[in-house]
């Protein structure tokens, strides 16, 4: 009786799941062909819920919130998921030509200061070749006491190119508490990161991140963090020259216009102190994006970036064969644009192309450069 009972549970369970299954894979084909569709988004966020995939419902309810008749328990739905979720993950790999990571001018000088004064050398020529760039981080996720928990995460990142630079291989670690309520979360984590170069050990760093989510009204989701850190580098040359403390500050609206757009925007400044005060810097930097869903599976994202660098003290520099002593300012404008198609997609892996076009503009002219810069990249979804 109790076998019986057990195999009619079983079945019962079975069909469910693959009922669910059979209507998740029609939601998703009709929002493909339709992104604006918002009754099919809301019912596939819906059934992503109740399957357990929040991270899948989060990205569809976020966009359903754009509705202007959209249902009030979109927002408790969201609220649940931020208590239930367990995890994510951001994922990136992208093919990089060489050029876009040793990309100095020919026939100029470059100088770094030391502690005994100014080292001058010829810079390279372009490089060629391509590079592969790793990177990634998974946030974990534990409940302790009703809206207290525990935030971890671990992050990563290689970068391995086709020429004599050296392998570049970075790693971090972070945990600490969380604090959920309606309308977003806060958390605050000590961290600990590392980076090899060229196989050896190159510098550690301690840090905090103090950060969270809001979400207010309905259809805008800010994201605010404040990074801090101490560098350590394991030369002595090198430490006596770079090592110190920086900070980051960083405001990331998104609203969303509809069920199948968004527009962000990013206002960041930092401060990166340096053992010799020439190389340490301040930066601002403002973004504006334009997130798209175009029928049939095609989905657009552009971004324009400006920043502004200010060196904290005048350094020595090489122009025509002089030596000149000058405080260095860059200002850097920056196209970015992604294209993928979400119907090439394997466990929410998608491969994506996208173009970058930066200017840099210095009162160093050893500093000015354009680069251009297309990619294949493989991105996660969700």
């Amino acid at each position: 009786m109790q076998n019986r009972i057990f195999i009619i549970f079983a079945i019962i369970i079975l069909s469910r799941t693959i009922y669910a299954s059979e209507s998740i894979t029609s939601y998703i084909d009709t929002v493909r062909k339709n992104p604006s569709n918002w009754d099919a988004r809301y019912e596939l966020a819906k059934l992503y819920f109740d399957t357990n995939q929040y991270s899948a419902a989060q990205y569809n309810f976020e966009f359903a919130t754009a509705q202007c008749d959209a249902p009030a328990d979109i927002n408790k739905y969201i609220s649940d998921i931020r208590r239930l979720k367990k995890w994510d993950i951001e994922f990136g790999i992208g093919t990089i030509p060489d050029s876009s990571i040793n990309f100095a001018p020919s026939n100029r000088h470059e100088c770094t200061q030391t502690p005994s004064g100014p080292a001058c050398s010829e810079l390279e020529q372009d490089s060629s070749g391509f590079g592969l760039n790793i990177n990634g981080a998974v946030n974990y996720y534990t409940n302790i006491y009703k809206n207290f928990g525990l935030r971890t995460t671990f992050g990563g990142a290689i970068l391995n190119t086709s020429n004599d630079i050296p392998t570049d291989y970075s790693a971090r670690f972070a945990i600490g508490p969380r604090y959920i309520f309606s309308y977003g979360d806060i958390f605050i984590q000590p961290s600990f990161g590392t980076r090899f170069y060229n196989n050896h050990l190159y510098n550690t760093t301690y840090g905090t991140r103090i950060g969270g989510t809001l979400q207010f009204p309905s259809r805008l989701f800010t994201n605010i963090a404040l990074d801090i850190q101490r560098n350590h580098y394991h030369s002595e040359k090198i430490n006596d020259i770079l090592s110190g403390f920086d900070w980051t500050f960083y405001v990331h609206p998104k609203y969303y216009l509809n069920n199948h757009s968004f527009i962000s925007f990013t206002a960041a400044i930092s401060h990166n102190d340096t053992a010799l005060s020439a190389l340490g810097f301040d930066t601002g930097r403002l973004a504006i994006g334009y997130f798209y869903k175009i029928p049939y599976g095609f989905n657009f994202y552009i971004n324009a970036m400006y920043s502004h660098n200010t060196y904290h003290t005048s350094g020595t520099f090489i122009l025509d064969n002089t030596f000149h002593h000058a405080t260095r300012r860059d200002n850097t404008y920056q196209i970015y644009t992604r294209i993928y198609n979400s119907y090439i997609n394997l466990y929410n892996f998608i491969p994506a192309f996208s173009y970058t076009y930066a200017y840099q503009d210095s009162n160093i002219p050893t500093y000015d450069r354009h680069t251009h810069q297309a990619m294949l990249e493989i991105v996660r979804m969700f």
